[in-house]
């Protein structure tokens, strides 16, 4: 047998044997509709999945006549059967071999799903409440075009995602965002819902009257909200993710490397991603917020305070569009049950990134008979570096009681360098920082019986930061400020240590008629230690007086608190807090020694009237006293700006204040129509204000104490779903007004009358996945000043419309554009900006091919206002030019 021929043979046999263990077979399905107890107009969205061995090996749609399609290539015994909120049917099992049509008919009955648990069904078959929580099936709101979990979660009706990327429910952030029950990154959420893919996402959960410690649902009296992502079945218990990859060949080589890898099994979790560009994206969200609970337990309320700033940002601007940057990030998250009763939460984030940002500012001060005008301009580049790890590990003991412990540590650190010309006076900024943050808890739960659960927390935090500013100019940066003595370098290096340690006990009884006593009892201190040097000679041989800070400071803070909630009925509750605060302070620096002790009551009465499901009323008036702020304490001058300084107060004063609110809510935020607004009145005693001094060349701010403030706030909203026409719109209107005194180079007081102003509505196309979708929306703010009859004011509009055109499975066009607008600009008081994006999908081979056009009409720069109540601000700043990128995706 030649070569060739026998090559041929072996082909043959190759094929051959292959035909044997594999065929092209179509599975077309129908749902036997007739079996329905309910005739529907339309059985489209209906998940049907093809199992082989209990593993899914398919998934798909029915169309409105329900029917589907799957196509395999392997014989082998199948199950067809249903997954879905609404219907239950059989399981069809189906074998195929070398016997086996080229097509099969199959005909699956179905019924509707009839569950009890106290669930109520909602009248659409998207969404259903099952008691507190509310379950959307993401499948059937997806719209073909999203990319991350943000971009579904903006499809959900009631789910408000908003510039930063926060997520709010009637208005409250949601606490966490959890993925099958458990969470990687507690208030840094965005990790996830910026980076993670959303098409394996099955349900979004969102749990209403949330706790954070499950042995508390039911004892609590919580309003939290969070949300839980629940996967598809094919998506468990495997690895899987994606990559992104783009390039810009216009007018720079910019790039962007993202990938997410993950694997959420019954027993281990994983969530890997990293994100690289230099395309203005920090798809990061805020790492400050990572391993971060708002769960209110003791030291939630502590800052890591800085005084100088080193971050530049744009208010109410897209960061893609300023954010000239160089971003590496890479994160690993994992969740281990080590056994039944061990749960190990190990967690690192590392980020670099190096900024370029460039501003000019144009600043007019309200000064009687005088006219400051004051114009700076600015090129920065700042490097940073920052650390967020973690530790987290739950012990329960028994099904009633459990530990809990966590250590977090971080680190960032930061170098900003900039040049800054200063009403013709040019210098150069250096400004280092480190800091350094320690931070334990832990918690142990028990609940003792069916009426009574008790709860203890203790946490130590320790931080350290060192920051420094250097400035060089060949001119005096403060000219006559200190007197003959040059100011041409100026270096200034502030040290802050600062120790917590608290600990808190709460102690809940339920009452057999479901009403709570709870026994609060908590003691916390502070010590903290500010070092600041402030000089004028690169010998650091002056050092001016009134400029240097050396003081210790200790707070000691107790708090016993009692509070009784009485259900009255299933349609009024009463809920009262009454308790006793008791703070000291010892402070100390070389001309001062100060202690002071207070002892004030608090006290919180809040009455919730339900009379059916549609209606919620609620009446609260609160009374308590706020303690001063640890970063306040300092008495001599620090420099917090290139241009500013700053001091503080020695002395402690107790800030008494009381508030009365009232809200009424029409519905909940996933129904059909949905309103309510909310009015509060607040009187504050006592406040902390500030005392300003504006000079040509510098400006001081001193904080001082003050009487007599009075807010008063107003938001109205209404939001409805146009089923029939598949819209979405929803309508908001706050407006906010204060009435309180501050003093600008004098110390005469001024009075101040301050009125904030917005309304915002937006309006959401078709929920379902369509050719033509579309998000219009706009916004209107008005903030205005009264100061002593005097009135200065400012406004400015924003519209954005983003348009989707799904012309197949496989092609996907987005165009979105933004338009501002500022009346009270000088000049150039209208901005566009347009985006177009491209994409072609190959779904056979999970690839995918992206261009994407940005800042179409090239705007170069952007010109924004800011007003106080003692200055207006015009600022212009450099934005990306029109780009053009070229990316690939893949799924894994």
């Amino acid at each position: 047998m030649s070569g060739k021929r026998g090559k041929y043979v072996v082909l043959f046999f190759l094929f051959w044997c292959f035909s044997l263990c594999s065929a092209q077979i179509k599975i077309v399905g129908t749902l036997d509709v007739n079996a329905l107890e309910f005739q529907e107009e339309s059985y489209a969205g209906i998940q049907i999945e093809l199992f082989n061995q209990d593993k899914i090996q398919k998934f798909t749609y029915t169309n409105a006549n329900g029917e589907f399609i799957f196509e395999v290539n392997q014989w082998a015994n199948y199950s067809i059967a249903i997954n879905d909120l609404d219907y239950e049917g059989e399981v069809f099992d189906l074998i195929l071999n070398e016997d086996s049509p080229s097509e099969i008919q199959v005909r699956i009955p179905i019924s509707s799903k009839v569950t009890k648990l106290n669930e109520v069904l909602v009248d659409r078959t998207k969404i259903k409440e099952k008691g507190d929580t509310i379950i959307f099936d993401a499948k059937l709101f997806a719209k073909g075009d999203e990319k991350v979990v943000e971009d579904l979660l903006k499809r959900i009706p009631g789910l408000e995602v908003d510039k930063s990327g926060n997520i709010l429910v009637n208005g409250k952030e949601v606490e966490k965002v959890m993925i099958e029950g458990d969470d990687f990154f507690e208030k840094g959420y965005k990790m996830v819902t910026q980076n993670m893919p959303s098409h394996p996402i099955n349900k979004v959960e969102v749990l209403q009257n949330y706790s954070h410690n499950a042995l508390l649902k039911g004892f609590e009296e919580s309003d939290k909200v969070a949300l839980n992502l629940t996967l598809d079945n094919n998506a468990k218990n495997q690895w899987f993710g994606n990559a992104n990859l783009m390039s810009a060949f216009y007018p720079e080589n910019n790039y962007k490397i993202q990938g997410n890898l993950m694997s959420f099994g019954k027993n281990n979790k994983h969530y890997f991603l990293t994100n690289l560009n230099d395309i203005g994206e920090s798809t990061s969200g805020d790492l400050s917020q990572l391993y971060r609970t708002n769960n209110a337990i003791i030291g939630d309320q502590l800052n890591n305070f800085q005084f100088f700033q080193n971050e530049e940002s744009i208010f109410g601007l897209d960061q893609k569009r300023y954010r000239f940057n160089n971003m590496k990030l890479g994160s690993l998250n994992s969740i281990f049950n080590v056994s039944e009763k061990i749960k190990l939460k190990p967690k690192i984030t590392a980020k670099w990134d190096r900024m370029n940002f460039e501003s000019i500012e144009n600043t007019r001060y309200f000064i009687e008979n005088d006219t400051i005008l004051n114009r700076l301009v600015k090129e920065s580049v700042n490097s940073t570096f920052e650390l967020k790890s973690g530790l987290d590990w739950e012990l329960p003991f028994s099904a009633n009681s459990n530990a809990a412990f966590s250590s977090n540590f971080s680190l960032n650190q930061s170098d900003k360098l900039s040049s800054e010309d200063f009403n013709s006076i040019s210098s150069t900024n250096n400004s280092p920082l480190i800091s350094k943050n320690f931070d334990q808890k832990m918690n142990y739960t028990n609940r003792l019986n069916g009426q009574n659960v008790w709860f203890i927390n203790l946490r130590y935090i320790h931080q350290n930061k060192e920051e420094e500013l250097i400035s060089r100019s060949d001119e005096p940066i403060f000219p006559g400020v200190f007197g003959n003595n040059s100011s041409q370098f100026i270096q200034q290096e502030i040290n802050r240590k600062l120790n917590f340690l608290g600990a808190e006990s709460k102690w809940i009884y339920k009452t057999a008629k479901d009403n709570l006593w709870e026994g609060e009892v908590n003691f916390q201190t502070i010590h903290n230690q500010l070092n600041s040097a402030f000089s004028l000679d690169e010998t650091n041989s002056f050092y001016p007086d009134s400029f240097q800070n050396r003081l210790r400071f200790q707070n000691f803070q107790s708090d016993i608190n009692l509070k009784y909630s009485h259900t009255f009925s299933n349609k009024l509750k009463w809920i009262n807090k009454v308790g006793f605060g008791w703070v000291k302070y010892k402070y100390a620096n070389p001309e001062l020694n100060s202690n002071s002790e207070n002892v004030f009551p608090k006290m919180r009465s809040l009455l919730n009237y339900i009379p059916n499901s549609k209606h919620n009323f609620q009446i609260a008036f609160q009374y308590g006293n706020e303690s001063i702020d640890y970063s306040n304490f300092y008495t001599q001058f620090i420099r917090t700006s290139s241009r500013g300084f700053s001091r503080g107060i020695s002395e402690n004063e107790i800030l008494p204040s009381s508030r009365f609110v009232l809200k009424y809510d029409f519905g909940k935020f996933h129904d059909r129509l949905n309103f309510g607004l909310e009015s509060s009145y607040t009187f504050s005693e006592k406040y902390l204000s500030s005392r300003n001094d504006v000079f040509t060349n510098y400006q001081v701010n001193q904080l001082q104490f003050l009487t007599d403030k009075t807010n008063w706030l107003n938001h109205i909203y209404v939001s409805y779903l146009f089923e029939e026409l598949y819209h979405y719109f929803k309508i908001s209107v706050l407006n906010s007004k204060s009435d309180y005194q501050t003093s600008l180079n004098s110390n005469e007081l001024k009075d101040i009358q301050s009125q904030f102003t917005s309304f915002d509505f937006t309006i959401n196309s078709s929920l379902n996945t369509s050719l033509i979708n579309y998000s219009i929306g706009g916004k209107w703010v008005l903030n205005d000043y009264l100061v002593d009859r005097n009135k200065v004011s400012q406004q400015n509009f924003e519209a954005n419309m983003n348009l989707s055109l799904n012309l197949s499975q496989n092609y996907n066009i987005q165009f979105s554009q933004q338009l501002s607008y500022f009346p009270d600009l000088s000049s150039h008081k209208t901005y566009y900006f347009g985006n177009v994006y491209f994409g072609y999908n190959l779904l056979k081979y999970n690839l995918g091919f992206n261009l994407n056009l940005r800042n179409v009409v090239n705007t170069r720069t952007y010109r924004t206002t800011y007003l106080t109540d003692y200055y207006q601000s015009e600022s212009v700043y450099n934005l990306f030019p029109r780009m053009l990128l070229l990316g690939v995706n893949f799924k894994l």
